[in-house]
């Protein structure tokens, strides 16, 4: 089967499988969320993520709007910190983040990760010269 056919068939199962009722209700999650990341990001058009941060910044907020949204919270104030212990899913996200993405994470906050264990981790200034006595 070409892709084009693939797309089809699975949009056929798709359309004959699931609800007209939870179709309208799917679409138009898909549309808020859409909405709502060109508002957050002041983006004009989606693009598709190009870098694996990227599509873990998708998820994550797609993820906090479906959060707020079936737990009654305002997405336009929502801090993912103080939520990260309470949901599993936003805890894995940051180890997740920390243990791919930290050296870069670290660099756009103008640090340099020194040394990263189960401990935890140390950085340091990257302006900051370290010299020995």
């Amino acid at each position: 089967m070409k892709n084009k056919e693939i797309k089809e068939t699975l949009e056929l199962y798709y359309n004959l499988l699931t609800p007209r009722p939870i179709r309208k209700q799917l679409a138009l999650l898909e549309n808020a969320i859409e909405n709502i990341t060109q508002q957050k990001f002041n983006i004009s058009e989606i693009k598709k993520p190009a870098t694996d941060r990227d599509i873990i910044e998708c998820i994550q907020e797609s993820y906090s709007l479906i959060y707020c949204m079936m737990n009654g919270l305002k997405y336009e104030t929502f801090d993912i910190r103080e939520h990260l212990k309470k949901d599993k899913y936003f805890d894995w996200i940051a180890e997740y983040k920390m243990e791919h993405f930290s050296n870069e994470i670290f660099q756009e906050l103008g640090m340099e990760l020194v040394e990263n264990n189960n401990e935890g981790f140390i950085v340091r200034d990257v302006d900051k010269k370290v010299s020995v006595i």
